[in-house]
């Protein structure tokens, strides 16, 4: 995820403004991730929030890894779309992935 700003230059031909506003949007995707995670905490238990995040990185690690695969260069906005659901995910993940190792079998 960190070389995404060459993504953006090499892929895309985006200037230094553009790569700094998709990389912002994708730091907020990350903010959004945190919160969305500790919204689903207060109604779910740290386990349903776990396998909500694993599915979705299971998605959209997939298309990633079937862009690849298949050697296509999708339009920026949809791949900066999947970048952005990519860490959104990571982030949901995260929360529940420290408490379930650190006490795996409490709520």
């Amino acid at each position: 995820l960190s070389s995404l700003s060459f993504v953006f230059d090499v892929s895309y031909g985006l200037s230094t403004t553009g790569i700094f506003v998709c990389m912002s949007l994708l730091a907020m995707s990350a903010l959004g991730g945190c919160a969305f995670c500790c919204l689903m905490l207060v109604f779910n238990t740290s386990w349903q929030v776990l396998r909500f995040g694993m599915t979705w990185l299971l998605a959209f690690g997939t298309s990633f890894l079937v862009m690849g695969i298949i050697h296509s260069k999708p339009p920026m906005f949809a791949f900066l779309g999947f970048a952005a659901a990519y860490i959104f995910g990571l982030n949901v993940l995260m929360g529940p992935l420290r408490s379930v190792l650190a006490e795996p079998f409490g709520d």
